[in-house]
């Protein structure tokens, strides 16, 4: 997300990966939608020092947001609020809450003779 909370890549991947995979991969796609105009990304404690590295490659300094042990509980950080900002927004709509295993339009499954 920019500065906005407008979105600028989006990486999906299987719960299998690590963060760092789709760190690299979110990098890649950044550099390449935005021309390089983007210097610096700020990311949570999920991330190690591979994606630092490859954000350096690409001429984006990556910034690992650390969290302050002390606080308890949620806690927005004051350089990431916009992210969570976004995801609050986003949870409002309710089509993106729900997971839907079917088509609206068709009708519910039968229910098992229980």
């Amino acid at each position: 997300m920019d500065v906005l909370g407008l979105v600028i890549a989006v990486v999906v991947l299987a719960a299998s990966a690590h963060d760092n995979a789709a760190g690299v991969a979110l990098l890649d796609q950044v550099a390449e939608h935005t021309g390089g105009t983007v210097e610096k990304a700020l990311v949570d404690q999920g991330f190690k020092n591979q994606v630092v590295a490859h954000g350096a490659g690409l001429g984006i300094d990556v910034e690992i947001v650390v969290r302050n042990p002390q606080e308890t509980g949620f806690v927005p950080q004051p350089k990431r609020w916009r992210v969570e900002q976004t995801y609050g927004i986003l949870i409002l709509h309710r089509r993106l809450v729900r997971d839907y295993e079917h088509r609206p339009a068709s009708p519910p499954p039968a229910p098992t003779g229980r």
